[in-house]
């Protein structure tokens, strides 16, 4: 797998906010007491993956574009490939979240 020097920036920037977000939704929901709360955290995190990754992806084109890269190469489509999945853990930490909140 191959990522391009001027494109790294953006996925890292990337991937470091959704964790950070992550976090901070889990954290302040850990710290509000109420069940509405804790529904409303576990649906954003379980619904908006995909949505994430529509846009993670666009930035990411976005920076080939506009670098002047090349955009029909293996680094490429390794760049997308991982500006679409990387969102798409979202999903599955908010089910691992749902289920540790619940229990």
């Amino acid at each position: 797998m191959a990522i391009r020097r001027e494109v790294t920036p953006i996925i890292l920037t990337g991937v470091v906010l959704m964790v950070v977000g992550i976090t901070a939704l889990i954290v302040t929901c850990l710290s509000v007491g109420e069940r509405g709360f804790h529904l409303a955290v576990v649906a954003i995190l379980t619904t908006s993956g995909p949505l994430f990754a529509r846009v993670f992806e666009g930035i990411v084109r976005r920076a080939q574009i506009k670098g002047g890269l090349a955009r029909d190469g293996l680094e490429a489509e390794d760049e997308v490939l991982i500006a679409r999945t990387a969102p798409l853990v979202m999903p599955v930490v908010g089910a691992m979240f749902a289920y540790s909140v619940m229990m």
